[in-house]
Protein backbone atom coordinates (compact mmCIF):
# COMPACT_ATOMS: atom_id res chain seq x y z
CA UNK A 1 0.00 0.00 0.00
CA UNK A 2 1.37 3.39 -1.01
CA UNK A 3 1.95 5.90 1.79
CA UNK A 4 2.23 9.66 1.24
CA UNK A 5 3.64 12.14 3.73
CA UNK A 6 2.64 15.72 3.07
CA UNK A 7 5.66 17.97 2.83
CA UNK A 8 8.12 15.18 2.09
CA UNK A 9 9.22 14.88 -1.55
CA UNK A 10 5.96 16.55 -2.57
CA UNK A 11 5.33 18.30 -5.89
CA UNK A 12 2.57 20.84 -6.40
CA UNK A 13 1.45 22.08 -9.80
CA UNK A 14 -1.57 23.71 -11.45
CA UNK A 15 -1.95 26.58 -8.99
CA UNK A 16 -4.69 29.14 -9.74
CA UNK A 17 -3.62 32.54 -11.06
CA UNK A 18 -5.76 34.37 -8.47
CA UNK A 19 -4.22 32.65 -5.43
CA UNK A 20 -2.65 35.86 -4.08
CA UNK A 21 -4.98 38.46 -5.51
CA UNK A 22 -7.81 39.21 -7.89
CA UNK A 23 -7.44 38.21 -11.53
CA UNK A 24 -9.81 39.46 -14.21
CA UNK A 25 -9.41 36.19 -16.10
CA UNK A 26 -8.50 33.45 -13.61
CA UNK A 27 -6.54 30.56 -15.04
CA UNK A 28 -4.20 27.74 -14.04
CA UNK A 29 -0.47 28.44 -13.97
CA UNK A 30 0.96 25.48 -15.83
CA UNK A 31 4.50 26.89 -15.77
CA UNK A 32 4.87 26.97 -11.97
CA UNK A 33 5.99 23.90 -10.02
CA UNK A 34 6.61 23.82 -6.26
CA UNK A 35 8.90 21.12 -4.83
CA UNK A 36 8.54 20.67 -1.06
CA UNK A 37 10.64 18.68 1.35
CA UNK A 38 10.82 19.40 5.07
CA UNK A 39 14.43 18.21 5.35
CA UNK A 40 16.07 19.70 8.46
CA UNK A 41 19.11 17.52 9.18
CA UNK A 42 22.30 17.08 7.12
CA UNK A 43 21.28 13.55 6.16
CA UNK A 44 17.73 14.45 5.12
CA UNK A 45 18.96 17.55 3.29
CA UNK A 46 21.32 15.42 1.23
CA UNK A 47 18.41 13.11 0.38
CA UNK A 48 16.26 16.14 -0.47
CA UNK A 49 18.96 17.54 -2.77
CA UNK A 50 19.31 14.22 -4.59
CA UNK A 51 15.53 13.95 -4.92
CA UNK A 52 15.21 17.50 -6.29
CA UNK A 53 18.01 17.03 -8.82
CA UNK A 54 16.41 13.80 -10.00
CA UNK A 55 12.83 15.02 -10.33
CA UNK A 56 14.06 18.31 -11.82
CA UNK A 57 15.50 16.27 -14.67
CA UNK A 58 12.26 14.30 -15.09
CA UNK A 59 10.08 17.43 -15.10
CA UNK A 60 12.26 19.03 -17.76
CA UNK A 61 12.68 15.83 -19.76
CA UNK A 62 16.45 15.93 -19.24
CA UNK A 63 19.16 13.45 -18.44
CA UNK A 64 21.27 14.96 -15.67
CA UNK A 65 24.98 14.17 -16.06
CA UNK A 66 27.40 14.89 -13.26
CA UNK A 67 30.19 17.32 -14.08
CA UNK A 68 32.79 14.54 -13.99
CA UNK A 69 30.77 12.51 -16.52
CA UNK A 70 30.14 15.25 -19.09
CA UNK A 71 31.64 14.73 -22.53
CA UNK A 72 32.42 17.95 -24.40
CA UNK A 73 30.66 16.62 -27.48
CA UNK A 74 27.60 15.31 -25.66
CA UNK A 75 24.22 16.96 -25.92
CA UNK A 76 21.64 16.43 -23.18
CA UNK A 77 18.34 14.85 -24.14
CA UNK A 78 15.35 17.18 -24.11
CA UNK A 79 11.66 16.83 -24.73
CA UNK A 80 9.99 19.41 -26.94
CA UNK A 81 8.61 22.22 -24.81
CA UNK A 82 6.75 25.48 -25.24
CA UNK A 83 9.01 27.05 -22.61
CA UNK A 84 11.97 29.16 -23.66
CA UNK A 85 13.65 29.38 -20.26
CA UNK A 86 13.78 27.76 -16.83
CA UNK A 87 13.99 29.75 -13.59
CA UNK A 88 14.85 27.93 -10.39
CA UNK A 89 14.16 29.45 -6.99
CA UNK A 90 15.08 28.34 -3.47
CA UNK A 91 12.81 29.17 -0.54
CA UNK A 92 14.64 28.31 2.68
CA UNK A 93 14.58 28.60 6.43
CA UNK A 94 15.67 26.38 9.33
CA UNK A 95 15.37 26.49 13.08
CA UNK A 96 17.97 28.53 14.95
CA UNK A 97 19.42 25.50 16.73
CA UNK A 98 20.52 24.12 13.35
CA UNK A 99 23.89 24.72 11.68
CA UNK A 100 23.10 26.54 8.40
CA UNK A 101 26.25 25.36 6.63
CA UNK A 102 25.49 21.73 7.53
CA UNK A 103 22.14 22.03 5.74
CA UNK A 104 22.92 24.36 2.85
CA UNK A 105 26.29 22.72 2.13
CA UNK A 106 24.90 19.34 0.96
CA UNK A 107 22.30 21.13 -1.15
CA UNK A 108 24.88 23.35 -2.85
CA UNK A 109 27.18 20.37 -3.50
CA UNK A 110 24.45 18.18 -5.00
CA UNK A 111 23.32 20.99 -7.27
CA UNK A 112 26.86 21.61 -8.49
CA UNK A 113 27.42 17.90 -9.19
CA UNK A 114 24.19 17.79 -11.23
CA UNK A 115 24.91 21.01 -13.15
CA UNK A 116 21.86 22.70 -11.64
CA UNK A 117 21.86 26.19 -10.18
CA UNK A 118 19.28 28.46 -8.61
CA UNK A 119 18.58 31.83 -10.17
CA UNK A 120 17.31 33.26 -6.91
CA UNK A 121 17.17 32.26 -3.24
CA UNK A 122 14.76 33.71 -0.66
CA UNK A 123 15.45 33.37 3.06
CA UNK A 124 12.22 33.76 4.95
CA UNK A 125 10.76 33.37 8.45
CA UNK A 126 8.68 30.25 9.07
CA UNK A 127 5.97 32.07 10.94
CA UNK A 128 3.27 32.87 8.41
CA UNK A 129 1.29 34.51 11.21
CA UNK A 130 3.35 37.55 10.22
CA UNK A 131 1.03 37.80 7.23
CA UNK A 132 -2.36 39.43 7.51
CA UNK A 133 -5.63 38.10 6.22
CA UNK A 134 -7.66 39.96 3.65
CA UNK A 135 -11.39 40.56 3.93
CA UNK A 136 -11.91 37.63 1.59
CA UNK A 137 -10.08 35.36 4.01
CA UNK A 138 -7.08 34.80 1.76
CA UNK A 139 -3.40 35.52 2.41
CA UNK A 140 -2.13 39.02 1.87
CA UNK A 141 1.40 40.32 1.35
CA UNK A 142 3.09 42.27 4.11
CA UNK A 143 5.68 44.80 2.99
CA UNK A 144 8.92 45.48 4.88
CA UNK A 145 11.38 48.24 4.09
CA UNK A 146 14.67 46.84 2.80
CA UNK A 147 16.75 48.77 5.34
CA UNK A 148 14.92 47.08 8.22
CA UNK A 149 15.17 43.49 6.97
CA UNK A 150 18.70 42.76 8.21
CA UNK A 151 17.90 44.29 11.60
CA UNK A 152 14.49 42.65 12.00
CA UNK A 153 15.47 39.22 10.65
CA UNK A 154 19.07 38.52 11.81
CA UNK A 155 18.67 34.73 11.52
CA UNK A 156 17.53 34.93 7.92
CA UNK A 157 20.42 37.31 7.26
CA UNK A 158 22.81 34.69 8.66
CA UNK A 159 21.29 32.04 6.37
CA UNK A 160 21.69 34.34 3.39
CA UNK A 161 25.32 35.06 4.28
CA UNK A 162 26.03 31.33 4.64
CA UNK A 163 24.52 30.64 1.21
CA UNK A 164 26.39 33.52 -0.40
CA UNK A 165 29.68 32.23 1.04
CA UNK A 166 29.03 28.72 -0.26
CA UNK A 167 28.25 30.08 -3.70
CA UNK A 168 31.44 32.16 -3.65
CA UNK A 169 33.55 29.17 -2.63
CA UNK A 170 32.06 27.02 -5.38
CA UNK A 171 32.72 29.72 -7.93
CA UNK A 172 36.38 29.84 -6.92
CA UNK A 173 36.70 26.04 -7.12
CA UNK A 174 35.04 25.79 -10.50
CA UNK A 175 37.19 25.11 -13.54
CA UNK A 176 36.26 24.99 -17.23
CA UNK A 177 37.57 21.45 -17.67
CA UNK A 178 35.18 19.89 -15.15
CA UNK A 179 32.01 21.93 -15.47
CA UNK A 180 31.06 22.24 -19.13
CA UNK A 181 27.41 21.26 -19.55
CA UNK A 182 24.36 21.53 -21.77
CA UNK A 183 21.45 23.53 -20.37
CA UNK A 184 17.73 22.86 -20.77
CA UNK A 185 17.69 24.69 -24.12
CA UNK A 186 20.58 22.68 -25.54
CA UNK A 187 23.20 25.43 -25.13
CA UNK A 188 26.73 24.64 -23.94
CA UNK A 189 27.97 26.49 -20.86
CA UNK A 190 30.51 26.36 -18.07
CA UNK A 191 29.45 26.80 -14.45
CA UNK A 192 32.41 29.15 -14.15
CA UNK A 193 30.59 31.51 -16.51
CA UNK A 194 27.07 31.04 -15.12
CA UNK A 195 25.24 33.94 -13.52
CA UNK A 196 25.46 33.95 -9.72
CA UNK A 197 22.40 33.09 -7.68
CA UNK A 198 20.73 36.25 -6.44
CA UNK A 199 19.89 35.94 -2.76
CA UNK A 200 17.39 38.04 -0.84
CA UNK A 201 15.76 38.38 2.56
CA UNK A 202 12.01 38.39 2.79
CA UNK A 203 10.24 39.47 5.95
CA UNK A 204 7.12 37.55 4.99
CA UNK A 205 6.71 34.04 3.65
CA UNK A 206 3.50 35.11 1.94
CA UNK A 207 5.27 38.01 0.24
CA UNK A 208 7.99 35.74 -1.12
CA UNK A 209 5.45 33.23 -2.44
CA UNK A 210 3.33 35.99 -3.96
CA UNK A 211 6.39 37.43 -5.72
CA UNK A 212 7.26 34.04 -7.20
CA UNK A 213 3.64 33.45 -8.19
CA UNK A 214 3.38 36.88 -9.87
CA UNK A 215 6.63 36.28 -11.73
CA UNK A 216 5.25 33.03 -13.16
CA UNK A 217 2.07 34.85 -14.25
CA UNK A 218 4.06 37.55 -16.05
CA UNK A 219 6.40 35.10 -17.80
CA UNK A 220 4.23 32.34 -19.21
CA UNK A 221 7.02 31.01 -21.46
CA UNK A 222 9.37 30.53 -18.49
CA UNK A 223 9.14 27.35 -16.45
CA UNK A 224 9.41 28.42 -12.80
CA UNK A 225 10.53 25.77 -10.33
CA UNK A 226 10.64 26.43 -6.60
CA UNK A 227 12.30 24.24 -3.96
CA UNK A 228 10.98 24.79 -0.43
CA UNK A 229 13.08 23.12 2.25
CA UNK A 230 14.95 23.42 5.56
CA UNK A 231 12.04 23.11 7.97
CA UNK A 232 8.82 21.13 8.36
CA UNK A 233 7.28 24.28 9.82
CA UNK A 234 8.18 26.22 6.67
CA UNK A 235 6.76 23.52 4.41
CA UNK A 236 3.56 23.36 6.48
CA UNK A 237 3.10 27.12 6.23
CA UNK A 238 3.64 26.99 2.46
CA UNK A 239 1.07 24.24 2.08
CA UNK A 240 -1.43 26.30 4.04
CA UNK A 241 -0.77 29.45 2.00
CA UNK A 242 -1.14 27.47 -1.23
CA UNK A 243 -4.36 25.98 0.15
CA UNK A 244 -2.97 22.48 -0.20
CA UNK A 245 -2.64 21.59 3.48
CA UNK A 246 -3.91 18.08 4.30
CA UNK A 247 -7.26 17.90 6.04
Amino acid sequence: RETRWAGRAQIIEDLPSNLFGADAQPSILQNLTIFLDGAHTPESMQACAQWFCGVHAEVNGLKVAKASEVDDGAVGSQKPSEYTDVQRILLFNCMEERDPSALLGPLATALQESNISFNRAYFVPNDSSRTSVSSSGGPQKVEHSSQDLEKDFPWQHRLKTTWDNLQRQQKQQTTESTTAFTDTLGKRHSLADSAPCESALSGSLCSALATVHENAKRNSTTRVQVLVTGSLHLVGDVLRLLKRAPR
